[in-house]
This record gives C-alpha cells, sequence and structure tokens, in this order.
C-alpha cells in the first residue's frame, strides 16, 4: 500500500541457477586540502646584543616561540577550518564542517538525553561496529554543563583534599566516553568523535621546519613552514550537538 514500510532483508537463492548479475554501488570521492602555515622570526642587531635576563638565545628563543603558535594554528584550523582554495591559497576542512549526518541543534541546555540520543544515531549508522576510541570534545562551557548533570550517568574522580568534582568518563547506554576539553570549540556546541578515524598529516616532506634566512641588513631572519591536512574518515562514524545554551 501507498505509505506502508518496506525492509529488503535478502535476496531469494534460486537452487540450480545462473550467477547473479552484479551490483554496484558508486563511490563517492572525498578528500580534503593541505594547508600552509607559517611565521617568520626577525631580530635586529641591537635586541641581539642586549643581555635579555632569563634568555641566553634571543633568536632561538623566539623561535621556540613562533613554533608554537603554527601549531596552535594548526589545531585551529583541525576544528574550525574550512575547506577553500584560490588559486595558490588552500585551506582545509575541519571537523565541524565535515560532520554533516549527524548533527543537532538542540536549541536549549545539555541534558544526558541529547549525548545519549547522539551516540544511539552514531550506533545506527554503524559506527560503532568496529570499536573505536571515542571521545566527547567540548569547550570550557559545556565541560562545566556535563559536571553539573545526574551523577548517576557520570563517573567521578574526587580529590580527597579538595571540595568539588571533576568528571573524566560520561556513560551512555552506548558505552562511556572521555571528556576532553579544548578551547578551539564553540561554547555551543558537543562532538563525539572517534580519534582512531581522524589524524593531522603533512604533506611529504613538509612536515614543520625552520629554515634559517641569515643576515639581511641590521637584522637575522627565519622561517618556520608546514604543511598538513586533516584525515577525517567515515564520517557518519561521528557526531555533533550545536545550539546549546
Amino acid at each position: 500500500a501507498d505509505g506502508a514500510k518496506v525492509e529488503v532483508m535478502f535476496v531469494e537463492g534460486v537452487e540450480g541457477a545462473d550467477a547473479r548479475a552484479a551490483r554496484y554501488k558508486a563511490r563517492v570521492r572525498k578528500s580534503n586540502l593541505t594547508q600552509i602555515f607559517d611565521d617568520s622570526i626577525e631580530i635586529s642587531g641591537t635586541a641581539q646584543a642586549v643581555t635579555q635576563y632569563g634568555i641566553d638565545d634571543l633568536y632561538e628563543y623566539e623561535k621556540q616561540k613562533k613554533q608554537l603558535e603554527v601549531a596552535l594554528q594548526l589545531e585551529k584550523a583541525a576544528i574550525n577550518g574550512v575547506k577553500y582554495e584560490s588559486g595558490q591559497v588552500r585551506q582545509m576542512a575541519g571537523i565541524r564542517s565535515l560532520i554533516v549526518t549527524n548533527v543537532t541543534n538542540v536549541g536549549g541546555a545539555l541534558t544526558a538525553d541529547a549525548i545519549n540520543n547522539l551516540a544511539q544515531s552514531i550506533y545506527e549508522k554503524g559506527g560503532f561496529a568496529s570499536g573505536g576510541d571515542y571521545k566527547i570534545m567540548v569547550g570550557a562551557k559545556q565541560k562545566r554543563a556535563i559536571s553539573a548533570l545526574d551523577a548517576n550517568a557520570i563517573r567521578l574522580t574526587r580529590s580527597e583534599n579538595t571540595r568539588g568534582q571533576v568528571v573524566d568518563m560520561f556513560v551512555t547506554d552506548f558505552g562511556q566516553f572521555e571528556i576532553v576539553l579544548n578551547n578551539n570549540l564553540a561554547p555551543d556546541e558537543l562532538y563525539l568523535v572517534d580519534i582512531n578515524r581522524m589524524a593531522i598529516k603533512p604533506l611529504q616532506s613538509r612536515e614543520f621546519g625552520h629554515t634559517f634566512l641569515g643576515q639581511k641588513g641590521d637584522y637575522t631572519t627565519g622561517m618556520i613552514v608546514g604543511e598538513y591536512t586533516l584525515e577525517f574518515r567515515q564520517e557518519k562514524a561521528h557526531g555533533r550537538l550545536k545550539g546549546l545554551s
């Protein structure tokens, strides 16, 4: 009847039949772009000559700071990046833009049911079938919201000498997930992701490296550069809540 539910379970096997006509499901190409992250170090001759308290080598000190800065840029792009290409400019897609199937707009406060429903959505699409190492990733605001949820659903780690509670794991009907705090997330979102299905990888021979460019006038300069992308497999095995108050 029109509108009736139809479930395809199997094919009918006929004794003595010829080989069945082959079926083919077209593959959909998925890809990401590599993104260049770079910064420069520049130290004047005067700055090098002046004694800096607690700093033996000013150039090396500035280089270490720049290395940390470009690493933080890469981490931010892995979450917030939007796939973009124009000429010689490329930007990689981040986790937020790559998760499209299991996305729920909660439109209110975070609840245990919302996290459970997200886990169920991933389960029904086969996300947990092959195991994985799932994490709940949140910013500071939603980390506090999780800590305020029903204690029966949360495993707590308590310190004998302090008051309060620290949430390490969140327990659902589909397993318990470690809670990871990440300052790059928006205050109104939560991710449930399998870190075994994602990786930050460099373009061949393009890991972060430093090139000393030498003295150019009354200053010394150098460059830090690397080219990376986010490998993100099986998009339906991840999920996101948004619109959290």
